[in-house]
Parts: C-alpha cells; sequence; structure tokens
C-alpha cells in the first residue's frame, strides 16, 4: 500500500503509536502493546521471524533481545522525552543550579544598594580589620607608600603650554620653593598617605582647607573623618542631599554638612551639632563604582568575609599548636581509667578495697640524666606527636591572600609578602596591572580630587606676591603645573640601562628624556657638562672607549648617541688588593 492509499489515522491512534515505547520511539516501557499501521505490523513480523532464525556464526542478523538493532541504535541517538532547552544565559534561569544562590537577591539602585546604614556597616567593619588584622593593615598603609611614599613634587612651568610663551625659571623655582616649605610645614606627605589609606578603609576621604593663622600662607589642610559627613539633624537623604552631601540640579557637589566633634570623648557626632562647608574648600575623594555614586564604600566589602575566615583559621592553627606543644606524652592501659572517689584510676582498682590504688606510683624521681616515670603493670608510655601546624597551613594561607589581594588589584608577591615565588621577569609581568592602577589612583584620586585643587588654592594666596616679584607671572587658570612622583628602588639596575640603551639607539627616547626619567629636577645641560669633565678627569672609572654625548643630544637627536658594544671592554679592570677593589684616580 502506498503512503496516499494508506487510510488517515485518527487522533488516538496516533498518539498511541507515537507513544514513548512503541516501535518508533522506543524508550524507558518497552513491549507494550499499542494500535499500529499495516506496515508497522509487517514490519514487527519481520523482524520477529529473523530474531527466532539460529544465530550462525559469521551471521550479520541482529542478535535475539527484547529489541531490534535500529531500536537500540535509535535509543542510544535519541533523547526521549527531553525537554526543550533554549539557548541564553544559564545564569538567568529560575530553575538553574545557581539560583539558589542568588534566591535573595533583587534589582536596586545604587543609592538603595549604598544606603547610610549599610555603608556605616562596611566601614565599621573594615576598621576593624584594619585596627585588629596585621594582613589588612599591611595592605592599606602598602598602598600609601607606594602611591605616595615620600609625596609628589611640583614642577611649576608657568604659563599654560597652549599660550606657547617661555618658561621662567626664576618664577618656577620660587614657586617650587614657597611650595615645598608649605607642603613641609603642613606634612602634605603624610596627609596624603593618610587620605590613601582612608580611601582604603573607609572607601573614600575629605580634605578640607580651613584658616590657619599660624601658617605662613594663612591656611592648612585637615582629613575629616568620614563619619563627619551626614544630613543636619540625621534627617533622610533626599535627592538633592545624599548622607550630608548638597547636590545641585546636575548632581554635582556643591556643599558638604560636617558635624562638629564632641567636647568630651564620645562613640559617636552629635548630628545636631553641625558646619556647612562649601564644596570649594572640602575636596572629596573616592573610587565610583556604580554610576550616580556620591559617596564611596571600603575596598574591603567583597573582602570582609575572606579576611575574617583567614584570621579565623590562623587563630584556630595557633592554639592547635600550642596545645600539641604543651601535651609531651600519652599514657596507654589495657584496662581503661574509671573515677573511685573523685580519683581517676584504672578500672581493676576502681571499687576494689581490697587492691587499692597508689597514685604515687605516677610520681617522677630524678636521675643522672633527668626524669623516669614508673607506671603500673599494663600500662605504657608513648610520645605525642602534634600534628599541627600541618605543611599545607602555609599554601593555604598564601592562597587565601592572593585571592583577597587580587580583588584590591594587588599581585601575588606583594598579597603575601613574599617574592620567593618570583623570577625576574615574572614579577615584572604580574606587577604591571598593580603599576597602572598606582597611576591611576595619582591621577584620579590624588592629582585631580586633592593636589590639583589644593595647589591652585596656594597659588592664589600666593599671586599677589608672585606679580610683586615676576611682573609676568601666570594668573591661577592660566598656570601650568605637573607632580612628579617618587618610584621605587630598581630592582635591577643593569637591565633597567640596557633597556635604556635600547630605547636611545632604536629612537623610541632621546637621552634627555632618559636622563629626565631618573632625574626630573635636574639640568640636562648641566649634568652633561660635569659628565664631560668627569670623563677627562677620571678615566679609570669610564673608560677611554665609552663614548660621551654629543651635543645635538640635547636636541632630541639620538642618531648621533652610540651606546658602547656588550661585548667589548669600557673600562681597565680595576687593581685588586687584599680582596679589595682599588680605583686610581
Amino acid at each position: 500500500m502506498s503512503r496516499r492509499s494508506r487510510p488517515k489515522q485518527t487522533r488516538k491512534r496516533f498518539a498511541a503509536a507515537n507513544a514513548p515505547g512503541s516501535s518508533r520511539y522506543p524508550g524507558a516501557v518497552p513491549n507494550v502493546p499499542t494500535v499500529r499501521g499495516a506496515r508497522s505490523r509487517r514490519r514487527d513480523s519481520r523482524n520477529a521471524s529473523r530474531q527466532a532464525l539460529p544465530r550462525e556464526s559469521g551471521s550479520r542478523l541482529p542478535s535475539v533481545g527484547d529489541a531490534t538493532a535500529r531500536q537500540k541504535r535509535n535509543a542510544r541517538t535519541s533523547r526521549v522525552g527531553a525537554a526543550p532547552v533554549a539557548a541564553g544565559y544559564e545564569a538567568a534561569r529560575p530553575n538553574s543550579d545557581v539560583a539558589s544562590v542568588f534566591a535573595r537577591s533583587f534589582p536596586q539602585t545604587t543609592l538603595a544598594a549604598q544606603t547610610a546604614p549599610t555603608r556605616s556597616s562596611l566601614r565599621t567593619q573594615a576598621r576593624q580589620e584594619y585596627l585588629n588584622n596585621p594582613r589588612a593593615a599591611g595592605i592599606a598603609r602598602l598602598f600609601g607608600l607606594y602611591v605616595v611614599g615620600t609625596g609628589p613634587r611640583l614642577k611649576f612651568r608657568g604659563w599654560d603650554a597652549y599660550l606657547k610663551r617661555p618658561v621662567d625659571h626664576d618664577l618656577a623655582r620660587y614657586v617650587e620653593f614657597r611650595w615645598e616649605r608649605f607642603a613641609t610645614e603642613t606634612r602634605f606627605a603624610a596627609l596624603l598617605r593618610s587620605a590613601i589609606s582612608s580611601i582604603v578603609v573607609d572607601g573614600e576621604a575629605f580634605v578640607a582647607l580651613a584658616p590657619n593663622p599660624r601658617r605662613r600662607d594663612g591656611f592648612g589642610a585637615v582629613l575629616i573623618d568620614a563619619q563627619r559627613i551626614g544630613n543636619p539633624n540625621g534627617e533622610p537623604s533626599t535627592r538633592t542631599r545624599q548622607d550630608g552631601v548638597f547636590l545641585d540640579a546636575f548632581g554635582e557637589p556643591v556643599g558638604y554638612c560636617v558635624y562638629d566633634l564632641p567636647e568630651f570623648e564620645s562613640s559617636y557626632y552629635d548630628k545636631t551639632s553641625f558646619q556647612l562647608f562649601s564644596a570649594d574648600d572640602v575636596f572629596h575623594a573616592f573610587r565610583e563604582d556604580l554610576p550616580g555614586q556620591t559617596r564611596g564604600v571600603s575596598w574591603f566589602a567583597s573582602i570582609l568575609p575572606y579576611l575574617q575566615q583567614l584570621r579565623e583559621y590562623s587563630a584556630a592553627v595557633v592554639e592547635s599548636a600550642k596545645v600539641s606543644a604543651k601535651v609531651f606524652a600519652t599514657v596507654k592501659t589495657q584496662h581503661g581509667y574509671a573515677y573511685d572517689d573523685g580519683l581517676l584510676v584504672p578500672n581493676e582498682f576502681a571499687n576494689n578495697p581490697g587492691a587499692p590504688y597508689d597514685n604515687s606510683i605516677l610520681a617522677p624521681y630524678e636521675t643522672t640524666n633527668g626524669k623516669l616515670i614508673r607506671l603500673p603493670p599494663g600500662e605504657e608510655m608513648q610520645a605525642f606527636a602534634p600534628a599541627q601546624p600541618t605543611t599545607s597551613a602555609d599554601a593555604f594561607v598564601a592562597s587565601s591572600a592572593a585571592q583577597i589581594g587580587y580583588a584590591l588589584g594587588l599581585p601575588r608577591n606583594k598579597a603575601t609578602g613574599s617574592s620567593h615565588e618570583y623570577n625576574f621577569a615574572s614579577g615584572r609581568l604580574d606587577n604591571q596591572p598593580f603599576e597602572m592602577l598606582v597611576e591611576t589612583l595619582r591621577r584620579d584620586q590624588m592629582e585631580a580630587s586633592l593636589c590639583d585643587r589644593i595647589f591652585r588654592r596656594f597659588y592664589e594666596t600666593l599671586e599677589a606676591d608672585v606679580v610683586a616679584r615676576f611682573g609676568d607671572a601666570p594668573y591661577p587658570d592660566d598656570a601650568d603645573w605637573e607632580w612628579i612622583w617618587p618610584s621605587p628602588p630598581l630592582v635591577d639596575l643593569e637591565a633597567k640601562a640596557r633597556a635604556d640603551s635600547i630605547r636611545v639607539k632604536s629612537g623610541q627616547a632621546t637621552l634627555a628624556e632618559v636622563w629626565r626619567e631618573t632625574h626630573p629636577f635636574d639640568d640636562f645641560e648641566d649634568a652633561r657638562e660635569i659628565i664631560k669633565r668627569d670623563r677627562a678627569d677620571f678615566p679609570e672609572i669610564y673608560g677611554s672607549s665609552s663614548p660621551e654625548p654629543s651635543t645635538a643630544a640635547k636636541d632630541g637627536d639620538a642618531s648621533t648617541f652610540s651606546a658602547p658594544d656588550e661585548t667589548e671592554p669600557t673600562a681597565a679592570a680595576p687593581e685588586m688588593r687584599n680582596g679589595e677593589t682599588l680605583i686610581k684616580i
């Protein structure tokens, strides 16, 4: 019967023919009699006759079983009853494996996720870890050392570069001198280090400029505790007043509410006693994690649980080691112990008046080489082997510290405080993201939020004096300056020198630029004359084959500079006498 002439099946027969367990879809319910079509009945009878035949050697007939070979193949290659899966994000499906993890998560606005109580709780916990956890304290101070160090130095350029006016070096030196004196009197570097630590721990730093008649310049910079910034009288936040920050229609801060210091020692600030400061006098530095954020959140917020777990684990390991160190041996008996009149005695002596137990039998007595302990019969003493700290304790602590440091942008060697696992190339590679982070913090948090604004206020107070001394002095809005930040000491001076030589020979940098990177405040022309004179006076040190900087190098021409060949000696071998190097001058 052809396909066209076959009679149509009813819905009931079609459902039965296509149900799981049928010949069309073999599944979990085999050998279920269903309503079959004529063609299916003929195929089933043919398969049954083939299965009934005896199996001969080398025969290609399927083996005898509950299903044919084709049915077995279909069962392996098909998923009967499987629900269709739509392509998409697995975590977004309500019945996914991760749904239980985010069951309590729900969408929130930035202000709702970072309310004043939430930030206050995170700030309190972060300060607790900073004051009691040496690892947290080390991380916060590490940022202060690498970002600020000994403090930035001002390089005053005079008029703005777009005006194309020559730099008055006398004016620049005078402004730099006055700023250095101001920075020393106000301990500006220490202020910036404390500000960076405050940004890491509290999430933000507030620096206020206040009049101070004791200063030569008439004002000073003060770091304000983040807890002192809040709404007046504890009022709730609104669209234009967010937890002590007053905003204009464009969301820019225009003022701050600062609570007064209590007259006596107190654990809180009186919200009814406050002062309002203009945004021109209070500088606010924080990292913006979410759009529309007006206050900072502690950098420790995401690692607080891990810091607590690591501190508890370390304390548990130390406590276990202390207990193990106090127990030197154990006594093993074959009979066990029992209490008799409050005394712990072996079982064979408990409640046995005829066999009193002498507790003094365990008393040690002195010998020539130490102490011996007499044990009753059936008992033996074994030395106690302490199990803590295990060899995996250091590895676990180092791995946990690396995870904590990664959340803050610290490489493994800085998070763990050890570089013994590194070679020089690996250390440089892992340190690149941290160097970029330090540069970002300097530009965004230090320079833009604090240093530039404080120096602008300082230059405004100095403007009258500068104009009187130098008639062509720029105005504050037309002045140009930059900050030179200290660099950490070089680990490999020889590798740095080779890299600088390659940069100069390949045209990537001029000799003057390389010099200014190492000596930003020294004049290259003066240094050239000194080096030239030293080469002539001390040839034993420099070597006769070492080239001198040409006059074209000062103009940025690197073609005239040729570094010495590394394969040829550049200096005469110094004289050795009794293991000491002698340089003839």
